[in-house]
């Protein structure tokens, strides 16, 4: 049953700079908001209602299953987080950079940038504004659609233009779980960066 309480959270965008830019500033002094022994489990879910993986606390970051079956896991490193799948390749990759982060597929290949401004990011992808995330209060739109996190019972269901999209359990906020928001992106990608978001942004 939902609870009836809605933040809406934005995502209009500009620009993204070039990959020369020096490393991960403002990152260096990223640390986890999650201590690995206060992270809980959590479902992600696609925005058919269907169940992607559970996430269970393990190690370094958290053990990907579904249905029983290895999907994986996510690793969270003091500047980025990893995606992988049960082979151990990596799917995904949030890692600090340029004030923010990007977003790669894969190890290599970058896919989104995130700059701060104020409480909140400015996404990109290949150089193309996507939109302005703020974290920290409601309001925003990517890609000219509106961006709302529903917090239920049990999970936060985000919309865009009113469609589901994805919804994850647990203890994530919900200025995290709107980066499942950013469909521009694979759902792998958009987990990496509402894990960044929740795990070592400030």
């Amino acid at each position: 049953m939902r609870l009836g309480w809605l933040v809406t959270l934005l995502a209009t965008v500009g620009a993204c700079s070039s990959d020369a830019a020096s490393g991960a500033a403002g990152a260096g002094d990223a640390t986890a908001r999650h201590a690995p022994g206060s992270r809980v489990a959590f479902e992600l879910v696609l925005g058919d209602g269907s169940v992607w993986a559970e996430a269970t606390p393990k190690g370094d970051g958290y053990a990907l299953s579904a249905g029983g079956v290895d999907r994986g896991k996510l690793k969270i490193e003091a500047d980025r987080v990893k995606v992988s799948d049960a082979s151990g390749a990596t799917r995904a990759k949030a890692k600090a950079k340029d004030y923010g982060f990007k977003i790669y597929e894969g190890d290599e290949t970058e896919v989104a940038t995130a700059k701060q401004k104020g409480a909140g990011y400015k996404l990109a992808r290949n150089d193309t504004p996507l939109g302005e995330l703020d974290t920290h209060g409601p309001g925003g739109q990517i890609g000219g659609e509106e961006i709302t996190v529903v917090v239920g019972a049990e999970r936060m269901v985000v919309k865009r233009a009113g469609k589901d999209v994805g919804a994850v359990g647990g203890g994530i906020r919900p200025e995290a779980a709107a980066f499942l928001g950013v469909t521009e992106l694979s759902f792998e990608q958009r987990v990496a960066g509402m894990l960044f978001v929740e795990e070592l942004a400030r």
